[in-house]
């Protein structure tokens, strides 16, 4: 939630970007914020029937009954690991709302198409060191080292790229043309899109009370993005 605030504090504060008020810019991400946050919830099924989810929940409980150490690694999830994955949570905010501010520093003649081709290796590169530092590491503890399931997942993992390759260059002549202020926060909007998919494609939010929940979020997001529109340039 944190990403669309860093990204218009790097735009209007640290490189000036005008906006037309900036109060109502600020009350804007504010909308956008609290609208992704009843998405996060709606789909995590936060607002299912009491019913449902207490039959939802027996249901795993007898599932992590039969798995004796699985019951505990789950049990200690919430409470051992919370502060990591909000850490974690955190800095993904502040990255992906940095995420195009080298392009500011860029000399002038530099077009995002340009600006694209340097990101896409300095991506390969980086993954492929990921992955070294994790097996490296997953091997030194002495576990073993996952496989790649390549006949399963290459597809997919390959069409996923390619569709993210494609928004991805228009997210960097969104920001281009509107700036990191303005362009840059609306982009975050593909939580919306995706959740979309879930409801109607996966049916993985279900229940009354959830998809309302969804519908009234989706209202305040897209209210933030309105207004975002209208007073950030």
């Amino acid at each position: 939630l944190d990403g669309p605030f860093v990204s218009f504090f790097w735009g209007a504060v640290v490189f000036g970007e005008p906006v037309r008020s900036m109060t109502s810019c600020l009350f804007a991400l504010v909308l956008m914020a609290a609208g992704m946050l009843g998405l996060a919830l709606a789909a995590s099924g936060k607002f299912k029937e009491t019913a449902h989810l207490k039959g939802e929940e027996e249901e795993e409980a007898l599932l992590l009954a039969e798995d004796g150490k699985d019951n505990d690694k789950y049990s200690r999830c919430n409470n051992q690991n919370f502060k990591v994955g909000m850490a974690a949570a955190v800095y993904v905010g502040i990255a992906n709302g940095s995420f195009m501010t080298p392009l500011k520093y860029a000399n002038q003649e530099v077009t995002g198409l340009e600006y694209l081709i340097s990101f896409g290796i300095g991506s390969m590169l980086m993954t492929i060191i990921m992955a070294v530092c994790y097996f490296a590491f997953r091997h030194m503890i002495g576990r073993p080292i996952p496989s790649l399931h390549l006949d399963v997942a290459a597809k997919p993992a390959l069409l996923t790229g390619l569709m993210w390759s494609c928004g991805n260059v228009c997210s960097i002549f969104a920001t281009e043309y509107l700036g990191i202020a303005v362009g840059w926060p609306l982009v975050q909007c593909n939580l919306l899109v995706s959740n979309f998919w879930g409801i109607f494609y996966y049916e993985e939010i279900s229940g009354k009370r959830s998809i309302v929940a969804f519908m009234g979020s989706a209202l305040v997001l897209l209210s933030g993005v309105v207004v975002l529109s209208v007073f950030g340039k």
